[in-house]
């Protein structure tokens, strides 16, 4: 969990075209292992993956959807 919080303050500085190579580069490193493929989230999961700084409710309700697609 550290190295996502390592990411999203890093994500925070940079611009819109570095922010999408960042994210090119964290979706290879998972690889599809740790989560299930992106695409096939729901719109709304995606958005509050990618929202920085998450509140509660959205962090609470990304929690709910990775249990209960069995992401460990």
């Amino acid at each position: 969990m550290a190295s996502v919080e390592l990411y999203r303050d890093e994500v925070r500085l940079l611009c819109g075209k570095e922010i999408g190579e960042e994210r090119t580069i964290l979706l290879k490193a998972i690889g599809g292992e740790a989560f299930p493929q992106l695409k096939s989230w729901l719109r709304e999961i995606r958005l509050m993956f990618w929202k920085k700084p998450p509140g509660d409710q959205e962090t609470f309700k990304l929690v709910l959807f990775l249990l209960g697609n069995a992401v460990s």
